[in-house]
């Protein structure tokens, strides 16, 4: 039983690593450029040299592979970075007593719907 546990623990870990580079690659097909959106939501033109500090501070002008291993030293730390609405970290947007209501909430009510409809999600 406990050989049985820790392959499974070990396998555990390149399935978490397949699944960041998923959503690594996911993340880098979405069209448009992150600042020009980040910068330009008004409409309104975007200064070259704002462009390249925001994508120096980003981390856009590594290479690929060295976004990626950041990426994941990120989510290993658990560092998931600042929120682009309110610049406060990601890690204190999600703990917040409105949002963690929120969601206790819509979850209730999905399982309360998949109660009622005798079926569950696939």
């Amino acid at each position: 039983m406990y050989r049985y546990i820790v392959k499974r623990l070990l396998l555990a870990v390149p399935t978490l690593v397949g699944a960041a580079a998923l959503v690594f690659v996911l993340m880098r097909l979405i069209p448009g450029d992150v600042c020009v959106i980040r910068l330009g939501s008004g409409g309104m033109h975007v200064d070259a040299n704002a462009l390249a500090h925001c994508r120096q501070e980003l981390g856009l002008n590594d290479p690929v592979i060295v976004q990626f291993l950041d990426f994941l030293a990120s989510y290993l730390t658990f560092d998931f970075g600042n929120s682009m609405w309110s610049g406060q970290p990601v890690i204190e947007e999600n703990f917040r007593e409105d949002v963690t209501v929120n969601g206790q909430i819509n979850s209730s009510d999905v399982s309360l719907v998949q109660s009622r409809s005798g079926t569950g999600l696939p």
